[in-house]
């Protein structure tokens, strides 16, 4: 299976502002010393920081699946002081779409 992106659009109040970053920090240091799957993983913010999106990019499911679990209770964590609206790029399995189906993701098939 090709690899897929993924962007998570959140918007944060910025009463959570302190919060969210300490959370994104969090994060970025689990991915770094957990995930082998995923190729990307940055994260981007509007000048007032009321706006974030993560980019991914990931092997494959099996990588992305992974790395929902690895972050575990730390997408609780954040959700809990944002609003959040993923994305997907390319061509997901069935079963990653069931592990993110709660979050009501916008899919985007890849043109072969």
């Amino acid at each position: 299976m090709r690899k897929f992106h993924m962007t998570g659009r959140f918007l944060v109040h910025e009463s959570n502002l302190k919060t969210f970053k300490s959370i994104v920090q969090q994060c970025i240091a689990c991915t770094k010393e957990n995930d082998i799957g995923t190729l990307q993983y940055d994260w981007f913010h509007n000048k007032d920081q009321t706006r974030w999106v993560v980019r991914e990019t990931f092997i494959n499911s099996d990588a992305a699946i992974t790395h929902m679990e690895n972050l575990g209770n730390l997408m609780d964590d954040i959700l809990a002081v944002s609003k959040y609206s993923p994305e997907i790029y390319g061509n997901a399995s069935s079963d990653f779409l069931n592990a993110i189906g709660g979050f009501v993701p916008k899919v985007f098939t890849a043109f072969e």
